[in-house]
């Protein structure tokens, strides 16, 4: 065998192909136009190899986390319409995935994902790993709820100093920060689910329930016959609300103020 055969890493070379290719004869001329047309291929795989780390810089994505509930709700499919125009003129695509609403505040602030819509300006007081986008992106109204033909309520202090059974959606921010500041802790009930909640006050179990207008009206308009007799007692509070991303993406906030606002102008986030 030749020196040039006999060096190590050709030698190693040369073995393995012909444990790859048994009967193949592999002398010193082939094993060199081998080592030739694998050379030739070296500017491809390199040039691929690039386009690829290029591409995995360039692909930003950013994952929003959305309330199970509102899964199937037409005001909140164009809400996730346009943010997904807003992160795409930004240069991200934006994904979103579904949770129960706690959930979904405990995975922003730990930064397990990326940010939260439409929540209350100072949602950030309590969550404080996370920075609003300074451009409201939808109003959203509260109201009590109950089947008592004798209460009117307007505003969070109609509730104060009233002997009241309060029930309310769990892990809904505002509603517990409100309600917390105007009735007594063995006054208030949280709860996991609207159905559940509104067929307590038919039950004699509760006076009220605090919801967001719409998706209590929608619920009521969908169970009428099961809910027949509940109705809306008085608006509590109605506010804009806003885009908050965990403090990692802090640098993207501007660029998406200035993209939103742009299309605030064109008619979206109305």
């Amino acid at each position: 065998m030749s020196r040039f055969i006999r060096s190590g890493s050709l030698f190693w070379l040369k073995s393995t192909l012909e444990i790859l290719l048994p009967g193949l004869i592999i002398n010193d001329g082939c094993l060199m136009r081998i080592i030739r047309i694998l050379f030739s291929f070296l500017p491809l795989l390199f040039s691929l190899l690039y386009v690829s780390s290029v591409s995995a810089d360039d692909h930003r994505v950013i994952v929003l986390a959305y309330p199970e509930e509102v899964a199937k709700d037409r005001e909140h499919l164009s809400l996730i319409d346009e943010l997904h125009e807003a992160f795409d003129r930004a240069g991200y695509e934006m994904r979103h995935e579904y949770y129960p609403e706690a959930r979904c505040r405990r995975l922003a602030d730990s930064g397990e994902i990326d940010g939260l819509p439409s929540r209350v300006r100072d949602f950030n007081s309590a969550y404080t790993n996370l920075v609003r986008v300074n451009i409201p992106v939808d109003v959203k109204e509260f109201a009590a709820y109950t089947n008592r033909t004798d209460l009117t309520l307007e505003g969070w202090d109609s509730l104060a100093g009233r002997d009241l059974r309060i029930i309310y959606l769990n892990g809904v921010f505002i509603v517990e920060k409100r309600l917390s500041e105007s009735v007594a802790p063995s006054q208030l009930t949280a709860v996991g689910r609207r159905i559940p909640a509104m067929k307590m006050l038919l039950a004699g179990r509760a006076d009220i329930f605090i919801d967001i207008t719409h998706l209590a009206d929608l619920a009521l308009s969908r169970n009428d016959k099961v809910l027949s007799g509940i109705r809306k007692a008085g608006t509590m509070e109605r506010d804009e609300h806003f885009l908050f991303l965990h403090k990692k993406h802090s640098a993207l906030v501007p660029e998406l103020e200035k993209v939103m606002n742009e299309m605030k102008t064109e008619g979206y986030f109305q």
